[in-house]
């Protein structure tokens, strides 16, 4: 299992992308790597299977995933809603939070995931919004966190598909999100609303569609924010002790691999065949 981390700041109104991530047949109006998204079913409010695949380079498939997810108050102090993943299906990990797990078969899928390979989403996954104070124009601030805690179900995930999920995917997804956002709510008939094309105005009706859902979100943040006498400025920096125990993490790593690596040379000095008595053999 591999897990990820990615936060940023986004220059749009919480509700605004909560709205654009919980529509989820809209998927590809904004984000060119998904080939398929669709909504399987949906329990209650900010509950709901969900579907969607993305292209991945070759020579792999598309990669697809059917998850269930839950959206949570993040409760007092934190002004912030959090929206819990995990995937559905016979070999899915039991989840507390979204209640799916292993025997809980999810609704039918499209007859293209037959030909997709499938990636498992395992407890812990997430997505975090939390508003923040508007910027120096004025324009309302969202920081967002995403948590995820892939299964590949691959037996070895090669160096340039990281590299590529990390440099290439992860920033486009962003900019198509803090685009969408931006053209999306423009006003009709503005140049920003031009560059939406045919999804101009689509989500605003959505929410107009769905305004005892996305209503209720305005109200609780509201409140949590009017508890907490305003926003905050900038997103939480973690505590100094995380920061710590990271830097001592990653020197651990590097001294591992550096150990590891004259093992390997003076192995290669000695001479004897791999496996053979006598050979050192350093796992990184």
């Amino acid at each position: 299992m591999h897990e990820v981390k990615f936060e940023t700041v986004l220059t749009a109104p919480l509700v605004h992308i909560l709205a654009l991530l919980a529509e989820v047949d809209l998927f590809r109006g904004w984000n060119r790597f998904v080939v398929e998204s669709a909504t399987l079913a949906r329990a209650a409010r900010f509950t709901q299977t969900l579907y969607a695949a993305s292209w991945i380079p070759p020579p792999f498939p598309d990669f697809d995933v059917c998850v269930r997810v839950r959206g949570h108050d993040a409760g007092e102090p934190a002004a912030a809603l959090v929206m819990a993943l995990v995937s559905v299906g016979d070999w899915a990990p039991p989840s507390r939070l979204t209640g799916a797990g292993a025997g809980d078969p999810p609704p039918p899928e499209p007859a293209a995931a037959a030909r997709r390979h499938r990636t498992v989403v395992h407890e812990g996954s997430c997505i975090r919004l939390r508003p923040l104070a508007p910027d120096g124009n004025d324009r309302p601030r969202t920081h967002a966190t995403l948590v995820a805690r892939l299964d590949p179900r691959l037996p070895y995930v090669p160096a340039f598909l990281v590299t590529w999920f990390l440099k290439v995917l992860s920033p486009a997804v962003r900019r198509a999100v803090q685009a969408a956002c931006e053209a999306w709510f423009a006003e009709r008939g503005s140049e920003r609303a031009r560059k939406a094309g045919k999804f101009a105005g689509v989500l605003p009706a959505r929410m107009a569609a769905r305004a005892g859902e996305y209503g209720l979100v305005t109200t609780i943040l509201e409140r949590r924010v009017s508890k907490r006498g305003g926003l905050p400025d900038a997103p939480p920096r973690p505590s100094r002790a995380v920061r710590r125990r990271a830097t001592l993490e990653g020197a651990v790593d590097s001294v591992r691999k550096a150990g590891a690596d004259v093992l390997r040379r003076v192995s290669s000095a000695v001479g004897s065949p791999p496996g053979s008595p006598g050979r050192v053999v350093a796992a990184a």
